[in-house]
């Protein structure tokens, strides 16, 4: 049964510029597997995306995953639409384990 997995917002440094049409990239990963291949768990896309000043909500969905441990939710924003990593894009630069947690707010950073 599909249900949400997590939803929380999307942080960006202080005085950062607006922007508009950029494309969300949002993943929840499983990073526990040894031979260090990360899977996807779930993930959504939000094309045009504007950046106004505040953060941007997300919201994760799946099926039931058990064990929450080894998850964490990893952000790509795009300026260009592209879903490689250019400069000027913004990434989560820090792991961010779902655990427990149904909300989870993540920080982004300017590559």
């Amino acid at each position: 049964m599909v249900q949400t997995l997590v939803s929380g917002e999307i942080q960006f440094p202080e005085n950062t510029p607006h922007f508009g049409k950029a494309t969300v990239f949002v993943k929840l990963m499983d990073t526990g597997i040894m031979d260090g291949q990360l899977k996807v768990v779930s993930e959504m896309t939000m094309p045009f995306a504007d950046y106004t000043g505040y953060p941007i909500a997300y919201m994760l969905e799946g099926d039931d995953v058990g064990n929450r441990n080894n998850l964490s939710v990893h952000v790509h924003i795009s300026l260009n639409g592209s879903d490689s990593i250019d400069k000027g894009d913004y990434i989560t630069k820090q792991r961010y384990n779902l655990g427990d947690k149904k909300e989870l707010n993540v920080k982004v950073e300017k590559i």
